[in-house]
């Protein structure tokens, strides 16, 4: 400034003229830029530099001669000056080129308010000092960019300095930010780092005006702007004026914070890799010089060093961390043997290492994954089976390929497929679970944002999945031993229970409470054919279920139990949701096991097994559970052989008291109460009544005796003949068993709780005399067996019944007999004839009963 000012001050007082300016030659816009100027308007010298090329000074650029404009506002030449010059009050000035070594560095021009005429003396005087001031301009300028230069290697040992004693990445970004605002005095900047695997630019540090702004990530280099063809083309971008070139720009600019007018993006390579880009703004067109650019190339070299270093400080810290938790977590995970602590910590531990918004371990089986433990996930998610042959995702795991990395599941990357419930999942790891050579597992990660993961977080969850996977090896190992020891002693203590008792509900209810307590059962039923043998009702001993097991009856072709009492074959349901026989017993089952029951090759029952998780039941559970059903087997025919031989010792011990009572005693009365109180003390029958037809044969009237029926008003219960069971047994002669008394329209209601009816005719030789009913309040309750067990008490009473009534005659016979023989010798003994019709009335009552008699005499004639 002070070598411009005195130039020009000389040269006023030289040339005699108020008015002077310095300008300097700008190479890179080849124009002539105002450096000093004195008696001039700001406003004339913003028209110059805009005008500059139509202007007749500009010819020193082409032809390096002295100008001369002496009419400033009528010299043709000077045309585009008129307007400008009068309003400045400018008349003549002169042109001087300042050359130096032939090469124009600016101009120097003198300006007068009045026409000025220069004579050839003026002119090589104006020359002289022109060149003169060029000599002086180029030490000044020399010096200026020496000092420049001093400042710029300064500012860059103090950068390298700086950075390199600093390993911390985000510090280092911070201290090139601060240095390149101090050397260069830019307010707006921004760094960013560029992660190529995800292709991802993270503008970490951003200054707008002086002001820090938020770090911005910015998704793939396509769409990041000016910075992200930077990276791309990995060549530097000059702007000098944005409103200029913005038509001419690559691509389109992504703006953030206030517009800025000039900018540079330069890209931070090291190795031929871009590790990022730095970019100095200013709100002033041609902000940046060569000598900014050139600076700003050796600050952008110094700071891709320097962030590599740091990068690869922070990946050895990173990886040293990253053992030390792994090593933290193989102690933490091998600690328990309990398989479910075993996950849960897995689960915990891993989003230490790989953060996550949900994840799952799946075992792998025959054919398919099936996931033991999750996180964040749905809890149905537990137990879900992913056949092998449907997800080939869940399939090239299995194989063990991997890690696998889905950048975006909903493009289908790996192998992907879309899974209810897991609509929320765009990016994920999935990693085989390896123990001894052999894949046991998986262990997946999942995230909400899409790209998320990299092959190297994948690398992070593959070296964490070999510990979880010793862990989980071990635990189900351990469990596996348990599991076994604790299926032993539960079927020690059901063959216990089967061998100790003949009472099956007993044997039943333990095996129950065994399975309940030692394996945690969570439901459990028996099943057993009804009494018509069209479906299945269940055992009274249940768990688990909400219905009382007296009030379900399992349809043979709508249920699981009913599939596979039919069949014979037992059969595990991995989900209950996808069986369209499936029969509801709680809304939270999710699988079921059904076992046959079998004795002699004879289904007898089913044994069901169900769980609150989906796939809970494996080929060892059909094993174990087809173990304690054969157990059941034996208990269930023991208990029915005991049942079968004790109502057989039952009934032949009713048998021989009813013969003992007809041989001993001739009242039938006797007899039958005497085998009605048999009946009910030994078999527990229900209802009992011996039908007889009345006098006319149009009513079956009951016997006085009878068990379990309410006697009528009238004492005795009358049905029409033609309109009961009974009254139809005793016309055709043939037995009736009744299942259901409802769909019988012959049925006499006795009770209002009776359901089943079965009804034995009583013969005296050939001859219906009555019938033996018997009813009880379980629907189909008799069975062939009691019909030949009660046929035979139907036959007892009938010959009862008749030699009652030989007995009955026989007496009545020998009364008779006396009678005439006491009436006779009464006839003997008197000759009074009123006397001897006396007698003869008095000894008839003996022999007929009568309310009123009477003798009648024939007299003759």
């Amino acid at each position: 400034e002070k070598v411009l000012e005195g130039i020009v001050v000389v040269g006023m007082e030289a040339v005699g003229t108020d008015r002077a300016a310095v300008y300097i030659y700008d190479a890179e816009r080849d124009r002539l830029d105002v450096s000093y100027a004195h008696g001039l308007s700001q406003t004339y010298l913003d028209f110059l530099v805009t005008s500059f090329r139509s202007v007749p000074g500009s010819r020193i650029l082409q032809k390096p001669d002295m100008v001369w404009v002496r009419d400033a506002w009528h010299d043709p030449e000077a045309r585009p000056l008129w307007e400008a010059a009068r309003r400045e009050g400018i008349r003549s000035y002169l042109v001087l080129p300042l050359i130096h070594l032939q090469q124009v560095l600016g101009a120097l021009v003198f300006y007068h308010d009045e026409i000025r005429d220069y004579g050839p003396e003026e002119r090589q005087l104006c020359q002289a000092l022109a060149d003169h001031a060029a000599a002086v301009l180029e030490n000044a300028l020399l010096y200026r960019e020496t000092q420049r230069r001093l400042v710029e290697l300064s500012a860059l040992h103090e950068i390298d300095l700086q950075v390199s004693a600093a390993l911390d990445l985000e510090q280092v970004l911070e201290t090139i930010a601060e240095q390149l605002q101090r050397i260069l005095g830019v307010s707006t900047l921004y760094i960013g780092l560029y992660d190529a695997e995800r292709d991802e630019l993270d503008l970490q540090v951003i200054v707008d005006d002086g002001e820090p702004r938020s770090p911005l990530r910015m998704k793939g280099s396509e769409t990041a702007g000016l910075a992200g063809w930077v990276v791309r083309t990995r060549e530097c971008l000059w702007v000098d004026d944005m409103l200029e070139e913005r038509d001419r720009l690559p691509v389109e600019a992504v703006q953030f914070g206030d517009p800025t007018r000039s900018l540079v993006v330069m890209p931070l390579v090291i190795k031929g890799k871009v590790v990022g880009v730095l970019s100095a703004q200013s709100y002033e067109p041609h902000a940046f010089d060569p000598g900014d650019r050139r600076l700003l190339a050796e600050i952008a070299t110094q700071a891709a060093i320097a962030i590599e270093n740091a990068r690869l400080y922070q990946a050895e810290r990173e990886a040293r961390e990253l053992a030390e938790r792994l090593q933290e977590t193989a102690v933490l995970v091998n600690s328990s043997l309990n398989l479910q602590e075993v996950l849960e910590l897995i689960l915990d531990q891993l989003v230490q290492v790989v953060p996550y918004d949900s994840g799952a371990i799946h075992i792998l089986e025959a054919d398919a994954t099936r996931v033991i433990a999750v996180r964040n996930l749905p809890p149905e998610e537990i137990g879900h089976r992913y056949p092998l042959d449907r997800y080939v995702y869940n399939r090239r795991l299995a194989q063990g390929e991997g890690p696998l990395v889905i950048r975006d599941a909903r493009e289908g990357d790996e192998g992907w497929t879309a899974v209810e419930g897991l609509e929320h999942v765009r990016a994920n790891i999935g990693v085989p679970l390896w123990v001894r050579g052999r894949v046991i597992g998986a262990l997946t990660v999942d995230s909400r944002q899409p790209g998320v993961y990299t092959e190297a977080d994948a690398r992070v969850v593959q070296a964490f999945a070999q510990q979880a996977a010793i862990a989980i090896e071990n635990a189900r190992l351990y469990e596996e031993t348990a599991r076994r020891l604790v299926q032993t002693q539960v079927l020690h203590e059901v063959m216990l229970a089967a061998s100790s008792t003949l009472d099956f509900d007993q044997v039943l209810g333990r095996t129950i409470e065994t399975l309940h307590g030692a394996m945690g059962v969570e439901f459990l039923c028996f099943a057993l054919p009804d009494e018509n043998g069209e479906g299945l009702r269940l055992h009274p001993a249940q768990i688990g279920y909400p219905t009382p097991a007296e009030q379900v009856r399992l349809s043979l072709d709508g249920s699981v139990c009913g599939q596979v009492f039919q069949s014979g074959e037992p059969m595990v349901v991995g989900d209950v949701g996808e069986t369209p026989f499936y029969r509801q017993g709680a809304p939270t089952v999710r699988s079921e096991l059904a076992i046959p029951v079998c004795v002699g090759g004879r289904v007898i029952g089913v044994l069901n097994v169900e769980s609150r998780h989906l796939n809970a039941f494996d080929e060892e559970d059909l094993a174990f559970y087809t173990a304690i059903a054969a157990q059941l087997g034996i208990a269930l025919e023991n208990a029915r052989l005991y049942q079968e031989t004790t109502r057989r010792l039952a009934e032949a011990q009713i048998l021989r008291e009813i013969s003992l009572v007809a041989a001993s005693a001739l009242d039938f009365d006797q007899v039958l109460e005497r085998t009605i109180r048999a009946l009910d003390r030994t078999l527990g029958v229900e209802y009992l009544n011996f039908m007889l037809p009345d006098e006319n044969g149009e009513h079956m009237v009951t016997h006085p005796s009878m068990l379990g029926f309410a006697p009528p008003p009238e004492g005795v219960f009358r049905f029409p003949v033609n309109r009961c069971i009974t009254g139809r047994v005793y016309r055709t002669g043939r037995a009736t068993l009744v299942p259901d008394v409802s769909q019988d329209p012959d049925y006499a209601v006795g009770a209002e709780d009776v359901c089943s009816e079965l009804a034995v005719p009583v013969r005296v030789g050939d001859e219906v005399v009555a019938v033996l009913n018997l009813e009880s309040s379980q629907p189909n309750r008799f069975t062939e067996e009691d019909l030949a067990f009660y046929t035979t008490v139907a036959g007892q009473l009938g010959i009862a019944l008749q030699n009652a009534r030989l007995y009955r005659r026989e007496q009545q016979q020998r009364q008779e007999v006396e009678t005439l023989y006491r009436a006779a010798q009464a006839l003997t003994t008197t000759l009074d004839l009123r006397d001897v019709l006396d007698r003869i009335l008095t000894e008839l009552q003996q022999v007929v009963p009568y309310d009123s008699a009477s003798v009648q005499l024939l007299r003759d004639g």
